[in-house]
């Protein structure tokens, strides 16, 4: 019993112990505020002039990453009352329209109509808003062919696959990509690529190179429903008609969206160390790039019917 008795004297003074080092931990607690700073709003710009397209703009203002986001903040998110316009080389001016439109990533859009993109052209971006100017321009580069696409399958159960596409890089000049998919009758504009869209050739200069095509999300907001398996919304089926648009960029569009897809495969994690993006308009966030292109199709044929 004497024996019993003391283990348990033992084990209370343990327990009491541990009791006390909680209590002492605990009351050095204290609740700790932080007054963030308050949130200085940019304008953002995203634009582009491809071969053979006018020119097509975005013009949002930046978002506070605590902000409370529901339909009515993404719309006004939105600048509507620019002044936005387009010249060339040769002196010419097209001012853009403002526009709904649904083949858009974004929808809401100014639209030129007079200045149509042509390779070896150099375009000079204006946009008033605000009482303020933000000028840059971007060029347009040769286009590189893709000599050929074919599908490979992954998921057999469901016959889905990725496009694998051959092109051959120029010798001797530094070059830079992004590249882009669209499935007709399915997908309303072209997308980049999911894994990294944006690359350049400082490993495979003048040599035939293998790119795997992996199926886009139009948006973060908008994904297939897979039913469970995410890598699905990646493939491409039996059946679809897929264009490629392979693109040749200056290196300072290829510094923005490379920047930008580093920033976006972190997954938005505000406790990450934020990857700069690399804008090319002064004084504002965002991109005007120009897009020498090249289109090949092919269509997803069923390996089962001969």
């Amino acid at each position: 019993m004497l024996s019993k008795s003391s283990n348990m004297m033992s084990v209370l003074r343990k327990v009491n112990l541990i009791l006390g080092i909680f209590i002492l931990l605990t009351s050095c607690e204290k609740e700790i505020s932080i007054d963030l700073p308050q949130y200085e709003t940019k304008v953002v710009i995203e634009g582009s002039i491809e071969t053979g397209e006018f020119a097509v703009v975005t013009i949002t203002k930046s978002t506070d990453y605590f902000q409370v986001y529901d339909s009515a903040t993404i719309a006004n998110m939105f600048v509507r009352n620019a002044l936005v316009t387009v010249s060339n080389q040769f002196g010419s001016i097209d001012t853009l329209t403002f526009a709904f439109d649904i083949t858009q990533p974004l929808p809401f859009v100014y639209k030129g109509s007079t200045i149509i993109g042509q390779e070896g052209g150099i375009y000079t971006l204006k946009v008033q808003v605000d009482n303020k100017t933000y000028t840059t321009s971007t060029s347009i580069l040769p286009a590189v062919t893709i000599d050929s696409l074919f599908f490979v399958e992954q998921n057999m159960d469901e016959h889905k696959g990725i496009i694998r596409m051959k092109f051959t890089d120029p010798l001797g000049a530094r070059n830079y990509y992004r590249l882009f998919s669209k499935v007709l009758g399915k997908d309303s504009s072209y997308t980049p690529v999911w894994g990294g869209a944006t690359f350049d050739d400082k490993l495979i200069d003048g040599i035939s190179y293998f790119a795997d095509i992996y199926r886009g999300d139009k948006s973060n907001l908008m994904q297939e429903n897979t039913h469970g398996d995410p890598r699905l919304s990646r493939f491409f089926g039996i059946g679809d008609t897929v264009v490629v648009k392979m693109s040749s960029i200056d290196y300072y569009t290829y510094k923005f969206w490379y920047s930008a897809e580093m920033e976006m495969n972190s997954g938005g994690n505000p406790f990450t160390t934020p990857s700069p993006i690399n804008s090319n308009i002064p004084n504002a966030l965002g991109i005007w790039g120009g897009y020498g292109v090249f289109y090949d199709t092919i269509i997803i044929a069923n390996p089962l019917k001969k």
